[in-house]
């Protein structure tokens, strides 16, 4: 996969990264749903975490 999740969620194991890693595995792909799944103490804004989101899904 060809996407920049790092910048948006500093730890992935936070509930914001973990939230999305855990709707990418079974084949989530739209990145306004997966911006949904924002915590609300999540650093980085509902707009940025879609651009950074899309990109090459495939392995």
């Amino acid at each position: 996969m060809n996407l920049q999740l790092a910048p948006l969620v500093p730890e992935i194991t936070d509930a914001t990264g973990l939230r999305i890693i855990r709707a990418i595995i079974p084949s989530e792909r739209d990145p306004e749903a997966l911006a949904y799944l924002r915590h609300y103490s999540c650093h980085s804004s509902a707009e940025t975490i879609p651009k950074a989101l899309t990109g090459i899904y495939r392995a």
